[in-house]
Formats: C-alpha cells, structure tokens, sequence
C-alpha cells in the first residue's frame, strides 16, 4: 500500500491475473521469482492422489510454483467436518474434493491444466484413465488415508519406474511421516511392509465414517464407527504435508535443472534426501500402538516437533519390487 499523506488512509494498488500465454522476463530474476513467475515448472505435472487435508494443499501449492499440469483423484464429497482441516471452505460442501480443489487452483492461476478423476482407488484398480494420467506425470504423490490404495500406487510406480511420494499421519496425528520412492530404491512395501489379504493394514487410521464403515463388520453401530474416527487439527497435518512438498519441489526441479540444483539450501537438502527413505515428524508422544509397524517407535524419547530421517534398504524378499525385478 501506498501512503496517501492521511496517516488514516492508504491506497492500494491492485494487480490482476495474468492471462494464459503472458511471456514474462525472468532474465533478472531470482530463483524465488522464476518459480513464481511459472519459468521453470510450466511443463512438469504432478499427480496428487487424494485430495483431503493433507493432499488439497499440496495441490493449492504446486500451482503456486507454476507447475503446469496438476492430475487430482479422489471420489469423496466434501463434508462439514472436513472444513476444519481442508483448503476449501463452507461454499464447496456437498461437492467432489476434486471438483472444489480444482476451482480453487484456478482461482490462483487460471491457466494450469488441472485434470480430475473421482473414482476409487483400490489394490484391484483396472482404470486404465487413471493409470495412464500417472504414467504421463513426472511425480506421483500418494496423500490416500488407506493401505489399499498406496498398494495399488506402489504396484504401478515401480512397474513403471516413477518417483512416488507417501505422506501418512498416524493416530489423530500424533505423528506422521514422508516417504521417498524412487526407482530402483526400496518401495512403500520394503518400508511399510505388505498389506494383508484383504488389502488392509492391521491397524490402519480411521479419518472419516465412510472409511470406518469399510473397516468394521457389517451393522456396527454408527456410534461406534464415529468414535473411532482419528483426526488431527490441521497445524498437525501441516507439518507432514509441507515436507511432502518441499520433496516433490525438489523432485521437479531436479528434472527443469538437471546440471545443478540452484540454491545451496536446496543441494544440502537434495543430498539428505538421497540418503534416507523415511522422515519422520512427532506432533506428540501419546500412548498407542503403531500404526505403521516397525516405522514409527511409540516409546521413543525423541523431541517433538521435529524431523527425523531414517534410512531403509530394499527389503530382498519383497514381493513387489523384487517381483518387478525379477521378471
């Protein structure tokens, strides 16, 4: 704002969107601005997942950076307990999260492609629609609140050698963790471990109601479904999902500057990435048993709020990766 020479009063100047197809002079500008300014991730596109809490954002902030082509799947509708914690407000209630999510990109930058598919996404999945949307984008991010689903996206992104991100957050976001994919490296399965039979993990976290129906037996009461529902405020989902970003960031810039990573925070952090599989975030200790398995340690001592890395090699009997290998 501008001084008008009244200390009551400021005058502000206003800026409008850019139309689609506005070539901008990046020849002076910083790295900052040349990601802003859509220079340097206008031909990536990144496929997010699940676009609840967690995933939303990530989405919201790829299209700030410029990445040209954002590919959203999810088949829920946005409800009223979901306002709390997602980037859509109270006017999208009632809608398919991909819908609301892409109208919301737009409204940032109306010029990116955003592509939607809202169909589940099962361990069985046979849409080829959805498949061949990931296997067009440079990075996979897997932001789903179910073991089945990461199944399905584990199988296809190491059959066709894509980067795959997982964001996860344990029981009402006590914890959560990142996990980095890469092909040829130790896939979700190697780190997470095999779902059981029926596509499940053992303890698994419960989000939502439609997700607890899926979980308990037939004709539960809908008390108890509610009760088991495990949510967290979403300044203990952020933690998780701004990692999960700064990740696929580094991820495409790796690919627009593949001489060299352009600032010195970003090749000190490209070289920790590299070296580990897993980063672990603690909101706070509580007393429960893990969801992940052998992941995330209940009675650590470490502090909270705060990163840990972990490294995790390829497990040698796999039978994912080590199956895709093999044949």
């Amino acid at each position: 704002a501008r001084h008008s020479g009244d200390p009551a009063v400021f005058q502000a100047d206003v800026i409008l969107p850019p139309d689609a197809g506005v070539d901008f002079d990046t020849a002076s500008v910083t790295i900052q601005e040349r990601l802003c300014l859509e220079d340097i991730n206008q031909h990536r596109s990144v496929a997010v997942i699940g676009v609840g809490s967690g995933g939303s954002r990530i989405a919201v902030d790829l299209c700030l950076v410029g990445v040209g082509r954002i590919v959203l799947v999810d088949d829920d509708r946005l409800e009223l307990h979901n306002i709390c914690r997602h980037v859509c407000g109270l006017q999208d209630i009632g809608r398919l999260k991909v819908d609301a999510v892409r109208d919301l990109i737009k409204s940032y930058r109306p010029h990116t492609q955003v592509q939607t598919v809202s169909s589940q996404v099962e361990a069985s999945s046979d849409n080829e629609e959805l498949k061949q949307l990931m296997a067009d984008c440079d990075v996979v991010i897997a932001a789903t609140d179910n073991r089945a689903s990461r199944s399905f996206i584990n199988q296809f992104c190491v059959e066709n050698q894509k980067v795959c991100l997982y964001g996860e957050l344990h029981e009402r976001a006590q914890s959560g963790d990142v996990l980095v994919c890469r092909p040829n490296g130790p896939c979700f399965a190697c780190i997470a471990g095999a779902p059981t039979a029926d596509g499940q993990a053992k303890t698994e976290e419960v989000s939502s109601e439609k997700q607890g129906r899926k979980l308990f037996p037939a004709y539960t009461p809908a008390n108890t479904i509610r009760a088991n529902i495990q949510v967290g405020l979403s300044s203990d989902i952020a933690p998780v999902s701004m990692l999960l970003f700064k990740v696929v960031l580094l991820e495409l810039l790796k690919i627009s500057c593949p001489d060299k990573i352009p600032m010195e925070e970003w090749r000190r952090f490209d070289e920790e990435v590299g070296r580990v599989a897993v980063f672990e975030w603690t909101n706070r200790h509580d007393d429960l048993d893990d969801p992940v398995g052998h992941v995330w340690e209940p009675n650590s001592k470490e502090a909270v709020l705060r990163w840990y890395s972990r490294d995790y090699p390829k497990d040698e009997h796999c039978m994912v990766c080590q199956m895709v290998t093999d044949l």
